[in-house]
C-alpha cells in the first residue's frame, strides 16, 4: 500500500498497530491527503474514496516486487512480571477442580 501511495505521489507511512475490534489484522496506513491549509495534494485526489480506487487501479496494473514492500517495524515485546507461588498454586487448583468436572 505503501509503495503504491509513493508511485502516486502521496506521502504514505506504514505502521505497526493492531485494534481490538480486528486483532488479526495488524498494520496500518496512514496517508497525507490534504496540505495544512486542508486544500487537497492532488487535485484529483479530493476524497479517500477517490484514492482507494486509484490505489486499487495502480495495484492491479503495477506487478508487485519483493524490493517494494515495506518492512513494518518490529513489535514491542512486553515482559511480565514473575507470578508468584500463591497465584501458580490457585491457578493449578482451577485447572485441576476443572478436569474434575469435565
Amino acid at each position: 500500500m505503501v509503495a503504491a501511495c509513493n508511485r502516486l505521489g502521496l506521502n504514505g507511512v506504514a505502521e505497526r498497530k493492531m485494534y481490538s475490534r480486528d486483532w488479526g489484522c495488524v498494520g496500518i496506513v496512514k496517508i497525507q491527503l490534504y496540505n495544512s491549509n486542508g486544500a487537497p495534494l492532488r487535485s484529483d485526489i479530493p476524497n479517500r474514496k477517490s484514492l482507494y480506487l486509484l490505489l486499487a487501479k495502480n495495484i492491479k496494473e503495477s506487478p508487485r516486487t519483493p524490493r517494494e514492500e515495506v518492512e513494518l517495524p518490529k513489535p514491542i515485546t512486553v515482559q511480565t512480571a514473575p507470578t508468584s507461588e500463591k497465584a501458580i498454586k490457585k491457578k493449578q487448583k482451577k485447572q485441576k477442580a476443572k478436569m474434575i468436572r469435565a
